[in-house]
């Protein structure tokens, strides 16, 4: 279940594809591609918003195994996910 403190959408990096960015909407299953956005312009825009890669985690593991997971919730992603690293150092 999405809330309120899931923010509207983030960045993240298709997994398997080291540059490939996509962007995830809070509710929404799947991803859309950004074809032509860079990882740095993907991880500025994720911070004017404040998504930490923690929060960024949880919108990505709502939007490919359900919105209703633990591992989806936005209160606890810091908890689960404080080793998450910033997209500029995945892949």
């Amino acid at each position: 279940m999405t809330t309120k403190a899931h923010p509207e959408f983030c960045y993240a990096i298709l997994p398997g594809r080291k540059r490939a960015v996509i962007l995830i909407k809070r509710g929404e299953e799947g991803y859309w591609p950004e074809h032509g956005m860079t990882v740095e312009e993907a991880e500025r825009r994720n911070g004017l918003f404040n998504v930490t890669p923690a929060m960024r985690t949880a919108m990505q593991v709502g939007s490919m195994f359900g919105w209703h997971l633990p591992g989806a919730d936005p209160e606890r992603a810091e908890e689960l996910y404080s080793n998450a690293k910033p997209l500029s150092v995945e892949g």
